[in-house]
């Protein structure tokens, strides 16, 4: 605002308008503008511009109601495929069997060697 008032034109961005600039409405004090073209062409363009977005939103939602159905039939499948849960909590495990058995064979030989400590350790302490 200051750079305007001593004189210095600042450039505006895109889609920015000036709100005091010589071409508002409000500030040109009952002068009427022309409009450019005729009205009935503008309004048929913008009419064109909707039938073209509602064409649009209409195949979209086509699109949409395609993969609903879908997504439907897909979610019987897995539901007739379904047994009925066990009781209980059941388990899911990320890994692999064979994973699973490293693992599990890794815990059984650290459980093994505390065993084994602790035997060693009753028996010096009974002997």
């Amino acid at each position: 605002m200051a750079s305007e008032e001593q004189g210095i034109p600042t450039e505006e961005l895109p889609g920015q308008q000036n709100m005091f600039s010589p071409g508002d409405p409000k500030t040109s004090k009952g002068k009427k503008t022309k409009k450019k073209g005729p009205t009935h062409l503008k309004g048929t363009r913008a009419l064109e511009r909707l039938r073209s977005r509602i064409d649009m939103a209409v195949k979209e939602l086509k699109r949409l109601r395609t993969e609903n159905h879908a997504l439907h039939k897909e979610i019987e499948v897995l539901k007739s495929r379904s047994i009925e849960a066990p009781d209980g909590t059941a388990v899911v495990f990320n890994e692999g069997p064979s994973d699973l058995r490293s693992q599990l064979e890794t815990y059984i030989a650290v459980i093994d060697g505390y065993i084994e400590r602790e035997e060693s350790t009753d028996t010096e302490s009974t002997a």
